[in-house]
């Protein structure tokens, strides 16, 4: 698998990751926003640029357990990274 096949492009309102759900992928965001929302209340929003990148969802796919969080694309380019 080649990093072409694993780019995924988000629009906004698109859903990445959802609290409470099982996931073995995590994303890279290169670009653009993310909100973040604990028990529907937005807590944070996430931005990334080429310079300073940023994982999302990389703890419940390495550990295993539950997303712990909604994460929804306001606008950008996220690349994801399946977890093996």
């Amino acid at each position: 698998m080649n990093a072409e096949d694993c780019r995924k492009r988000f629009k906004k309102g698109d859903v990445l990751l959802k609290e409470g759900d099982e996931g073995s992928e995590f994303f890279l965001l290169e670009e653009g926003s993310l909100d973040v929302f604990i028990h529907a209340r937005k807590v944070a929003t996430i931005s990334g640029a080429h310079d300073s990148q940023e994982f999302i969802g990389e703890v419940a796919a390495l550990l295993g357990g539950p997303r712990i969080a909604t994460v929804v694309a306001i606008h950008g380019n996220v690349e994801s990274v399946f977890a093996q």
